[in-house]
């Protein structure tokens, strides 16, 4: 685990899209809106129930373009989006997310565990990369450090 400025990599084996079968516990006391932005349907369907099951309000893309084409009409308050996407990768989200929304945090996903494109992402302004399968658990706990950042 590489850490810097209070980012973290976390790794995970490779190969599929979550880690764990149980869902995370509600009880949440301040929902946050999230753009999830995962290009095959059956991991965005898995963790899109599960922050919304975790009390989140989640807007799902399939790339990046559509991910900035949804910003417009949405408030976010913290994006999670994978690394390798048509159009528009998770690397170059990040930048331009940079541009339009300074301080939104972004967590990346990706499958290529232990791979430079991590700290890379560190270094392009990402709060924290997990490596699928992703730990539901630990999601959610970057999901709420990353809200926990937004507050004063």
């Amino acid at each position: 685990m590489a850490a810097e400025r209070g980012r973290e990599v976390q790794d995970s084996p490779a190969g599929t899209c979550l880690a764990i079968v149980a869902l995370p516990e509600t009880g949440r006391p301040v929902p946050l809106t999230i753009l999830l932005v995962e290009d095959d349907a059956a991991c965005r369907t898995s963790l899109a129930e599960a922050l919304e099951f975790s009390g989140h309000v989640v807007h799902t893309a399939v790339d990046g373009q559509d991910a900035l084409e949804r910003l417009n009409g949405h408030p976010i308050d913290v994006v999670v989006t994978d690394l390798m996407m048509p159009r528009l990768g998770g690397l170059e989200l990040i930048d331009r997310l940079g541009a339009h929304q300074p301080g939104l945090p972004v967590i990346l996903v990706t499958a290529f565990a232990n791979a430079p494109e991590g700290q890379v992402a560190l270094d392009h302004g990402a709060f924290a990369v997990l490596h699928k399968p992703i730990d539901l658990d630990r999601l959610e706990e970057l999901v709420e450090r990353a809200g926990a950042s937004l507050r004063p």
